[in-house]
C-alpha cells in the first residue's frame, strides 16, 4: 500500500489532484515511435481537479469479491469540454487499473462508458506525438456514450463510478487529463484494495501517458526521455504566477507537428531552472524560465505572444507559455506582486488565475469534514 494513503473502508474516495507546469522544457529528438524525447522540469501548481471514485449497484453486491470480476465502470463528467471515451484518460487509468489488478478481467472498450452532458468533437491527433500527448487537456476525443447505451436502462449489477470535478482548465497546457488519470490511479487503488506501491502506480501511469507517472506523485521532478525516468528535486520555497487562461484550446499533437515541421533539437540543459527552485530564488527562475514548444505555439496562436509580452511589460520576472499552450505563466516576487499582476492583466486574457508552486502531490479527501 502507497505509504501515507488510508485504505478505504467504505465505498466512496475523493482524491484531490493539482495541474501541473513546465518551468524547463527541451526536445531533445522525435523518436521512430512517434513520441518526442524530451528534457523538462516539472512542479505540480495549485490548481486543482477532484477525482471521486465510488461503488455503486445492488447492497452488498458490489463488495463482493465475485461481483468485482464483471464489475461495470462509469466515468462522469459535467464539463463539455472533456472529452469522453478512450481519450478519457481517467476512464483510460480506471481500465488499466483494473485489468492489471485483476478487478476488471477480461474488460472490453464496450463494457466501460463514461457520461458528460454533451458529446465532443472527433479528435485532432493521429496518436502519440510527445511527453504530454495522451492529456485529456486536448480538444475532441469520442463522444460520450451514455451508462444507459452501455448496460441498459435495468442494468442492476455492480459497478464503479469516477466522478471527475475540474478546475483545472481543459486544453490549457496544464495536464488536467493526467492529473485525473492520476487521481483516479489512486483512488481506485484504496477503493479496489489494489495495495499497489507508488513505483507500480507510476508503471500503469506510463500506459497511459507521459504526464501521469510525474502526475502520480507530484512535487518537483526532472524528467526525461517520454516521462518515464524521474528523479524529484527539492525545492522548499513556494513560487507565486499569474495564470493567464485563453479562450482557445490548442491540441498538443498539432503543436508537436508544428515542432516537427520548423524547429531543430536542442542541447539546452536545465541547470539554471534546477539552481533557482533549490534556492528558493524567483528572481533568478524569472530569466531562466524556457519552453521549447512556445515558439510552435505562439507560430498557431500569434496572440499568445502577446499576452506573454503584457506579464512582462507588468512587472513579471519572467513569462512563458505553460507547455503545449494555450496558457501563459507569469512569475511574481510574492503573493502581493502577484495579485498586482493578475490585475494590470486581467482584460488581455479569458480568465487570470493567481496560484503557487510546488503544490504537493494527489491527496485524499476528507468528506466528512
Amino acid at each position: 500500500m502507497v505509504r501515507g494513503w488510508w485504505s478505504a473502508t467504505g465505498d466512496r474516495v475523493a482524491v484531490r489532484v493539482p495541474a501541473k507546469i513546465n518551468p524547463f522544457l527541451a526536445v531533445r529528438r522525435r523518436r521512430t515511435d512517434g513520441y518526442h524525447d524530451l528534457t523538462t522540469v516539472m512542479q505540480t501548481l495549485s490548481l486543482y481537479d477532484v477525482v471521486t471514485a465510488r461503488l455503486a449497484g445492488p447492497p452488498g453486491r458490489s463488495q463482493h469479491p465475485a461481483a468485482r470480476r464483471r464489475m461495470g465502470l462509469e466515468v462522469c463528467c459535467d464539463d463539455e469540454a472533456v472529452p469522453g471515451g478512450s481519450h478519457n484518460l481517467a476512464l483510460r487509468a480506471a481500465r488499466l487499473l483494473g485489468e492489471a489488478t485483476n478487478v476488471l478481467a477480461g474488460q472490453s472498450d464496450d463494457d466501460a462508458a463514461g457520461a458528460t452532458a454533451s458529446e465532443a468533437d472527433a479528435p485532432v491527433t493521429a496518436g502519440p506525438t510527445g511527453l504530454a500527448d495522451a492529456d485529456s487537456g486536448q480538444p475532441g476525443g469520442e463522444a460520450w456514450p451514455s451508462a444507459e447505451a452501455v448496460w441498459g436502462p435495468s442494468f442492476s449489477g455492480a459497478r464503479t463510478v469516477v466522478e471527475l470535478d475540474k478546475a483545472i482548465p481543459v486544453a490549457a497546457g496544464l495536464a488536467g487529463g493526467s492529473a485525473d488519470a492520476a487521481g483516479a490511479l489512486r483512488a481506485l487503488n484504496a477503493l479496489w484494495a489494489c495495495d499497489l506501491d507508488e513505483g507500480q502506480l507510476r508503471d500503469v501511469g506510463a500506459e497511459i501517458g507521459s504526464d501521469v507517472p510525474f502526475c502520480v506523485i507530484g512535487g518537483t521532478a526532472l524528467v526525461t526521455g517520454r516521462g518515464e525516468a524521474l528523479a524529484r528535486v527539492l525545492c522548499h520555497s513556494k513560487f507565486h504566477w499569474v495564470v493567464g487562461i485563453d479562450a482557445s484550446p490548442l491540441a498538443t499533437g498539432e503543436v508537436y507537428r508544428a515542432w516537427d515541421a520548423g524547429c531543430a533539437p536542442s542541447d539546452i540543459e536545465p541547470d539554471a531552472v534546477l539552481a533557482a527552485l533549490r534556492a528558493g530564488d524567483a528572481e533568478a527562475l524569472g530569466p531562466a524560465l524556457h519552453n521549447e514548444l512556445q515558439p510552435p505555439a505562439i507560430a498557431l496562436r500569434p496572440h499568445l505572444e502577446t499576452g506573454r509580452r503584457a506579464l512582462l511589460a507588468a512587472g513579471a520576472l519572467g513569462a512563458v507559455v505553460s507547455g503545449s499552450g494555450p496558457t501563459a505563466l507569469g512569475l511574481a516576487r510574492d503573493a502581493e506582486h502577484a495579485q498586482q499582476l493578475a490585475a494590470a492583466t486581467a482584460d488581455r486574457f479569458h480568465a487570470v488565475r493567481v496560484a503557487t508552486s510546488p503544490a504537493g502531490g494527489p491527496e485524499p479527501v476528507d468528506e466528512t469534514r
